[in-house]
This record gives C-alpha cells, structure tokens and sequence, in this order.
C-alpha cells in the first residue's frame, strides 16, 4: 500500500549494503532507514526465518545475546518488526509485565526510544554501527546443571558513534512450559 524504495549493493567480501527508505509515516515522522553492511555468514543467517532458530538457542546461553543482536539489527527481516517480536519470545516475564503482556506497546515503545535516544539499548540495537561481546558469558555459581543465572557483557556503539557497555542478564526458567529455556 505504500511506496517503497529499496536500493541494493552488493559489495567485494560478502558484504550486502542495503538502503531503504519506506513512505509510511512510524511515529509521526516519516521513517527512513540508513545502510547496513552485514556479511551474512559472518551473522549466521543462513535460515530464511530466524524464529525457526529459537529452540535451537533458547537452551544454550551463550548464543542468545548475538542472536538477539543480529535479530534486532535485520529487524525487518523477514518481516516487519521481526527482531523486536524475536526479543519478546526471549524476554522474562518481567519484561511482559511492564507492558501489560502487549507486544504491540512493548514495540511501539522500543522504536520511539530507538528513536530519541540513539545510545539507548533499542536506539543501538535497531540502527547503531554494530556490537561486540567483551567477555565469555559468565555463569553465576559455576558451570553447573544447577545454575540457573548467567551473564553477558557487550559493548555497542550507536549511530553517532558513541560507545555503551550492556550487561544481559538470562535467567533459567523454572516452570512449565518454558522450564529449562533460558530468557533475558
């Protein structure tokens, strides 16, 4: 329903340049998106749905925090808000409680703070410049079957090139019928 520009580059090493400006006005304001560089096998997206990928992560702690990254960096793909509905099927139950289990606020929230705060934790995710772990993922009590918390520390840096550290924290769930996956 509403135009659509795309331009597509393909560029030397693998690296897929993407401009795409949409028509539809987000928010208010008219929604543009810059280039993003992404070498696809150096991303892991080879599956042409990323969801299809969440069992396959939730029980391993370690692949969660770049899979989430990755998601909400290709955001759009592939379809609208995928990444940020990625998210959700990985967040706690805290996170549902503040938006009242609505994904809909939960996203609308997540862009306008994409939005306004280039630095925030969405406004690097969504159009920052990239993202790296700094450190192994810690597990909290040992590397145990009991251990039930583990962390991650990252460092983004946003689109105006200002840099942020992150810590993630996953939580091992307890009850049914998630018990045993791990969520932020």
């Amino acid at each position: 329903q509403f135009p659509l520009l795309l331009l597509l580059t393909v560029m030397p090493g693998s690296c897929i340049v993407s401009y795409s400006f949409s028509a539809m006005p987000l928010y208010g304001k008219w929604q543009g998106r810059r280039g993003v560089c992404v070498a696809p096998q150096k991303m892991g997206l080879v599956p042409l749905k990323m969801s299809e990928n969440i069992n396959d992560v939730e029980n391993r702690p370690e692949m969660i925090a770049p899979f989430l990254m990755k998601s909400l960096a290709l955001n759009d793909f592939p379809d609208i808000n995928s990444g940020l509905k990625i998210t959700w099927d990985f967040s706690t139950d805290t996170l549902r409680t503040i938006f009242n289990h609505n994904i809909t606020d939960f996203i609308e929230s997540a862009h306008k703070t994409a939005d306004e705060f280039p630095t925030s934790f969405y406004g690097s995710a969504l159009n920052g410049k990239g993202w790296e772990l700094e450190r192994p993922l810690v597990m909290v009590g040992g590397n145990t079957s009991e251990c039930w918390i583990a962390t991650h520390l990252m460092k983004t840096t946003a689109s105006d090139g200002r840099v942020r550290r992150w810590q993630w924290e996953l939580r091992r769930q307890r009850r049914p019928p998630r018990a045993g996956a791990w969520r932020v």
